[in-house]
Formats: C-alpha cells, structure tokens, sequence
C-alpha cells in the first residue's frame, strides 16, 4: 500500500515507510424517531457520509539531527487539505482509491527513536471511490475521471473539461505536483464553476515556472 496525501508521500510499504496499524471508519446522521404506541423506533438516514482513515508509519533518516526536526515539524508543515491517493497491492497488480476533498484532520501521536520517527495520521473526507468498484459492492456503478494536465508558467488558475459529462455536477479534487527544487504550490477548486463539463483550480501564487502539473480527479455518475 501507498499513501499520498496533497502529493506528499505519507507511507509506502515498497520504499522504507511501512503502514501499519490501518483502520477506515465509516460515518453518516441518523435520526430516531420515537412512534407513539409503536413497538420499535423507526430510524432515517439523514446523509452527512464521511469516511476517516487512521494509520502509523515508521519514517527513518541518515541522522539524529533529521529524524528530530521531521518529528517537531512535520504536523505544522504538512499540506492539511487536498487529493488523498491510496494505491492498493503490489506492483503488477494494483488499484488507485480516492479521497476528494480529504483533509488532514489529526497526527495524535508522533514518537522520534534515535534516527527513526514513529508518526500516526488521520485523513477524513466525505467519501471513498475507485475506478473498479468490487463487484459485491456495485449497486450503483460511480463514474471516476482523472488526468494530470501540464501547468503553463504565470499562470493562476487552470480549466478542466471533462471527456465524458456526468450527469450531476461530481465531487472534484485536486493537488499541484511540482518538478524537483521547485515551490510547493497550492491548488483550489473552485465550487462554483463545478459543472457536468469541468471545473476551474485555483493556485495560492502564479506557477513559477514549467514542470508543475495539476493532478484532478472527479467522481460523480
């Protein structure tokens, strides 16, 4: 398993950052209501999905010195919003699942032992997705769009159009990769200009220079 958060690695069991410990919990409202004279409640699902992933990462580093400042820092200066990727299986046979719109919400609890940081992460976003769904669970087959669509320099914002329109406007997510020594640049999604044709991202400062690419996924149906 990888997970990458706001483009920033978090874990990867193939390279050195084994994950462990890992749980997903799924939350909605409900509501129950109490029947006069009934037997029983009856009990209505009012919406308001989340789901919150947890997990721990070992993280080791050449010296004392580093593995100590990644610890004190690494909570402050981590993106706390954006595209959450979890690439399942190994090489060969993998599958991408999608947090849109995740955010970081918490790091409860981050150890440093000698030149290793043991660090904790919680993700929470309104929903997971993936491109194939398993089969037991395809009631409703989503429709998934991603694509990474290179960045011109000075630019400030970024139009997307879709290949194929959904049918409702679709949850969008969306996160700047930048090329080696470069600026971290952040992107926004703009919810009004999200539509069944596309959506525009804004950056937090013009694209320095060429090499950034903005990296978008779109789940809807």
């Amino acid at each position: 398993m990888k997970i990458v958060f706001a483009g920033i690695t978090l874990g990867d069991d193939a390279a050195d950052l084994p994950i462990s410990a890992r749980t997903i919990n799924g939350e909605a409202v409900s509501e129950a209501v109490d029947i006069v004279q009934a037997a029983r409640k009856r009990f209505y699902f009012r919406g308001n999905e989340a789901v919150v992933l947890s997990f721990s990462v070992r993280r080791q580093f050449a010296t004392l010195k580093d593995a100590e400042v990644f610890w004190l820092t690494q909570w402050s200066l981590l993106p706390k919003s954006g595209l959450c990727t979890i690439t399942c299986g190994q090489a060969g046979d993998e599958q991408d699942v999608w947090l849109a719109n995740a955010i970081l919400t918490a790091s409860p609890s981050a150890g440093c032992r000698g030149v290793e940081a043991l660090l904790a992460y919680q993700i929470a976003a309104p929903q997971a997705a993936t491109d194939t769904p398993p089969e037991v669970l395809t009631g409703a087959q989503p429709m998934i769009l991603s694509a990474a669509t290179a960045l011109t320099a000075a630019s400030e914002s970024q139009a997307v159009v879709f290949t194929v329109p959904f049918t409702a406007a679709p949850t969008v997510g969306a996160t700047v990769a930048k090329p080696s020594g470069g600026d971290n640049i952040f992107a926004t999604v703009r919810q009004d200009t999200v539509s069944v044709n596309g959506f525009t991202a804004e950056f937090d400062a013009p694209i320095p220079a060429t090499g950034y690419v903005l990296h978008w996924v779109a789940v809807g149906s």
